[in-house]
């Protein structure tokens, strides 16, 4: 996604909008697991991992991606308790 990006950055608010409705949809599955208020704290986490992400290295599989965000939330989440 970030090399589309850098190749393409008037994809910028395509990306954006695609991201917000990821986002509610995401909201919506986890809402209905734990519940709205922890839902909205555990989504805003994640993205930002997500986000924190996109402007790194790029991945080369979906596992790697995977390990990495689960990474940055440790992190995220260490700083935070720090």
């Amino acid at each position: 996604m970030k090399q589309l990006i850098d190749l393409r950055p008037e994809l910028v608010p395509t990306m954006h909008a695609w991201m917000s409705e990821i986002r509610e949809q995401i909201q919506s599955a986890v809402a209905a697991r734990i519940g709205e208020d922890t839902s909205h704290l555990a989504v805003a986490l994640v993205m930002s991992a997500f986000m924190v992400l996109m402007h790194g290295p790029s991945v080369s599989s979906r596992e790697e991606l995977a390990d990495r965000l689960v990474s940055t939330v440790e992190k995220m989440v260490a700083l935070a308790q720090a």
